[in-house]
């Protein structure tokens, strides 16, 4: 009897739990596997980084269960475009704006451009200063409306990895004019043969979900918990 009743007890408390958990809001986050220290897959191919830390907190304000997953960029996008996760330190642009929902801004981002100093290339004014000349970019970012027309009118040869180690090692080697990365992000790899030439953009990023009835809300709860008291 006492063995049944214990049996009763523990079912329905998994029950309760199950309940509870399906009660609570839950949201798939992608983030980029190979951007630190802003977002990266750690030794144990865990989310670290300045997003994921701050995805941790904005779980527990929210409310919301946020399951962060690291990855290729090019893959955390194609997944926001499936719908099956949002993205975290996304940039704005207006295609981006119509088909995602869009979260107050998570942090400013530099964008400097560099170049080897023995190479004395001229200081980055605008997207001209790129004419002719081959760019280290990262797979699936999107830098400006001005870089991106230049680059599909071949005004520049963009040439893309898939993280900015790959990028710094080819400037160095002479295989690139120009790298475009965010400061914090390149500082550390610089040694001694690279120059900051300039700054490209200053950029808001956001977390971006698909464009959903329940994500809406979510969205609510989300821009509540990035509000500062």
């Amino acid at each position: 009897m006492l063995r049944r009743l214990l049996a009763t007890l523990c079912l329905f408390a998994c029950l309760l739990t199950a309940s509870a958990l399906a009660q609570t809001p839950q949201l798939r986050v992608a983030i980029d596997a190979n951007n630190p220290p802003f977002m990266y897959a750690d030794s144990s191919g865990r989310p670290a980084g300045i997003y994921a830390k701050q995805l941790q907190t904005l779980a527990r304000r929210s409310g919301i269960v946020i399951s962060v997953e690291a990855m290729p960029w090019k893959r955390a996008l194609a997944y926001l475009a499936l719908g099956t996760h949002g993205v975290a330190g996304i940039y704005s642009n207006p295609e981006r704006q119509k088909r995602y929902l869009y979260s107050q801004p998570l942090y400013n981002e530099v964008l400097a451009v560099y170049g080897r100093k023995a190479d004395h290339r001229a200081r980055y004014s605008d997207v001209s200063t790129f004419g002719g000349l081959r760019v280290g970019v990262l797979s699936g970012w999107f830098y400006s409306e001005a870089f991106s027309h230049a680059r599909a009118q071949g005004w520049l040869q963009a040439d893309e990895a898939s993280r900015d180690a790959q990028n710094v090692e080819k400037l160095r080697l002479g295989r690139l004019d120009y790298l475009i990365g965010i400061r914090e992000s390149i500082a550390p790899l610089m040694g001694d043969q690279l120059e900051e030439l300039g700054v490209f953009s200053v950029n808001h990023t956001y977390l971006a979900l698909p464009r959903t009835a329940a994500n809406q809300q979510l969205l609510l709860r989300i821009n509540q918990a990035l509000t500062p008291p």
